[in-house]
């Protein structure tokens, strides 16, 4: 574990099946990713996942800022459709063998 990762869940820690799913990092001005490619096939499922993570992201800034849960999720969900719709950049990469 280098100094800047953030710590595993204990619950995955003691899970003999867990499997990280993906990782983003923000290193020279951009967002690096590291993604788990063969857990699931299917656009809809990635989605959940997705809808998930907004959740854990909305309870978090709940927490830290004490603002309203309906907003900060608004907000997320309008900063989210804003670069679907148009991107600030287009991501690059490749699939690579484990």
């Amino acid at each position: 574990m280098t100094k800047h990762e953030l710590t595993i869940p204990s619950e995955a820690l003691n899970a003999p099946e867990s499997v990280e799913i993906l990782r983003v990092w923000a290193a020279n001005e951009g967002q690096h990713v590291s993604i788990t490619s063969d857990l699931w096939k299917d656009g809809e499922t990635w989605g959940i996942m997705l809808a998930d993570l907004a959740h854990h992201i909305t309870t978090m800034l709940e927490q830290q800022t004490k603002d309203n849960r309906v907003q900060i999720l608004s907000n997320l969900l309008s900063g989210f459709h804003s670069e679907i719709t148009c991107p600030v950049n287009d991501p690059t990469g490749s699939v690579s063998e484990k």
